[in-house]
């Protein structure tokens, strides 16, 4: 978006803008005085276009955009690759098509000249001369050329398909799980503030704190199962102190509420986005836990069954996704365990830790973190069967959390909708810091 100063036709970049009409006036600074003076019959309200950013936005801008340009390097070798090889692939079989026709024509030709000349044909008994002007050929090969043509047809429909698609996305900033972070799409931290139709969101960036009333149904309680999926939208079920069961998906942008029926009614679990899916384990119902384990598919809005979890009921189950498996918290006893996406098989991962309801996972490139209650716990990702007790304790203690965990910089954000509290985890002192309240 190019923006000029309104004064003159004039070419330097504007600094300030003016609220006195419907529309904004952008003005740099030499035509300021110009303005207010041509314009003196509305009331003027001078502004900075520009405010510095935070040194957490702007970490976060770099390193968004670094990797967002690394990914699309990547990406671009990979299409490219894949295009070459289709073309070699199509002009190899279109020479070789090409050659074996010429070849036929030239066959049919020379048949056509010696019948011409010399009227004869071999006429040897039970000598079989195969005769490649027979109709049957055409027919076979005509078979095969409305296959070719299908098919490339349908290859070529999709191929336009998947490059509009890439074309027409405009954001800048894919939607992509990052798996040397906590690989979730959360940007920020959200929930209702229990027992009203308020939803907040603590802004990661700026550090604060918005609250907007939402058209839903029902006061809200605590505890809801949420993490934000595709397209800046929340999938947010369930409550705690109030016992409601609803399901929604919020938009994030112009905070719709969607209603979204057949679910199996839980709380007191975090679920996790991957790959058009969202993972439920474990969980509340009326305040028991629950040993089900299932997920729902974004695309066609289904939900599928999968393996109990393994030790039981268990609730405060906390996913961190891995490239082909999840790592998992829970509640009770000293595991955690590694689920295979594929297999939907479970297994332990190490029995060094204790378990608490106030927990959460979540990682820092190689270095891997878990928080039960006052509690650290670290491992490494070339080693993640080794976990380590920090000797000393957090300054404060987790309380029920249900957020995924968001890392701006040198801290993973946090918040519980139970206790109305967000924190922090400092990176470098390996320590839980209160945040605020709401």
């Amino acid at each position: 978006m190019i923006i000029s100063c309104k004064q003159n036709q004039c070419s330097v970049p504007p600094k300030y803008y003016c609220k006195c009409n419907n529309l904004q006036t952008f003005l740099c600074s030499s035509h300021i005085a110009q303005h207010l003076d041509e314009n003196e019959g509305p009331e003027h309200s001078i502004q900075s276009m520009y405010k510095t950013l935070p040194l957490e936005k702007k970490n976060y801008i770099i390193e968004q955009c670094s990797i967002t340009s690394e990914g699309f390097k990547e990406i671009e070798i990979a299409i490219s690759a894949s295009f070459k090889e289709a073309i070699n692939i199509l002009s190899e079989q279109k020479t070789a098509l090409t050659k074996y026709f010429i070849e036929k024509k030239e066959t049919l030709m020379h048949i056509i000249e010696k019948v011409n000349n010399e009227n004869k044909e071999i006429a040897v008994p039970g000598l079989k001369i195969h005769e490649p002007y027979q109709l049957n050929c055409l027919s076979f090969l005509k078979n095969l050329t409305d296959k070719i043509a299908y098919e490339t047809g349908e290859f070529t429909q999709k191929i336009q398909s998947y490059s509009k698609e890439i074309l027409e996305n405009k954001e800048i900033f894919g939607e992509f799980l990052d798996f040397t972070g906590n690989a979730n799409l959360d940007e920020h931290l959200y929930g209702f503030k229990k027992g009203t139709k308020t939803f907040i969101e603590f802004n990661t960036l700026t550090l604060s704190i918005n609250r907007k009333d939402l058209n839903v149904e029902m006061n809200q309680g605590s505890l809801a199962c949420l993490c934000q999926i595709p397209n800046k939208k929340l999938l947010y079920l369930g409550g705690y102190e109030p016992n409601v069961f609803p399901a929604y998906i919020i938009d994030l942008k112009t905070f719709h509420v969607e209603n979204f029926k057949n679910t199996r009614d839980r709380y007191a679990a975090i679920p996790t986005y991957y790959n058009d899916f969202v993972y439920f384990f474990g969980g509340c119902y009326i305040n028991a836990s629950i040993n089900f384990c299932d997920k729902y598919n974004l695309i066609t809005k289904e939900w599928i069954n999968m393996a109990n979890f393994p030790e039981g009921a268990r609730c405060y189950v906390c996913a961190l996704p891995c490239k082909d498996y999840f790592i998992l918290s829970n509640n009770l006893g000293t595991n955690l365990f590694k689920y295979n996406i594929l297999s939907d098989k479970y297994e332990i991962l190490t029995s060094a830790v204790n378990n608490s309801f106030h927990n959460t996972l979540f990682r820092n490139l190689k270095n891997y973190y878990y928080i039960s209650g006052n509690s650290l716990f670290t491992s490494n990702e070339d080693n993640l069967k080794l976990w380590v007790k920090n000797p000393k304790n957090l300054s404060v203690s987790l309380t029920h959390n249900t957020s995924k965990p968001v890392t701006r910089g040198k801290f993973v954000y946090l918040m519980s909708t139970f206790s109305s509290q967000v924190f922090k985890f400092d990176l470098e002192l390996n320590d839980l810091i209160f945040v605020t309240s709401f």
